[in-house]
């Protein structure tokens, strides 16, 4: 059986060196991206969070799933990049190599306008952010392909 943990609750969000603390979901855009203006930041902005073996669970392998990165993500588990997802709309999994006793995640978020994301064009705010859950999904050495 697969072991399912939200990780929603206390990640620190970095943009342009200034740091707060958010929960998730969680976009860079809330206020900028409704004012009616077309001047809404598009960038990369940092999300990082503590992950300790002993809240992961038992299971010998580990998965991080996120269902919302918009619109680029990169995925680093204790400094070593170990994912990279194009496309805001789509969830998508990444396998998390060994784990210690104490781990940092870092997901950078990208909204910047790029080549390789579509739509490149429409009538609404490209939000930026992580903004759907994110959870690790604990399974057993045998189990269905992720």
């Amino acid at each position: 059986m697969r072991k399912v943990i939200n990780i929603n609750s206390g990640w620190e969000f970095v943009r342009e060196g200034l740091t707060e603390n958010v929960d998730l979901p969680h976009t860079w855009n809330g206020t900028d991206g409704q004012d009616g203006g077309n001047d809404y930041y598009r960038g990369k902005c940092c999300y990082v969070k503590l992950l300790k073996k002993a809240d992961l669970g038992e299971k010998p392998v580990h998965y991080i799933q996120f269902d919302g990165v918009n619109s680029s993500a990169e995925v680093w588990w204790n400094g070593e990049k170990i994912g990279s997802h194009d496309g805001g709309y789509s969830a998508f999994r990444v396998r998390i190599p060994e784990i210690s006793d104490e781990n940092i995640l870092t997901v950078y978020a990208d909204n910047s306008p790029n080549d390789t994301v579509y739509p490149q064009v429409a009538d609404f705010t490209f939000y930026g952010g992580i903004y759907r859950d994110v959870t690790v999904i604990g399974v057993d050495e045998s189990h269905f392909d992720l």
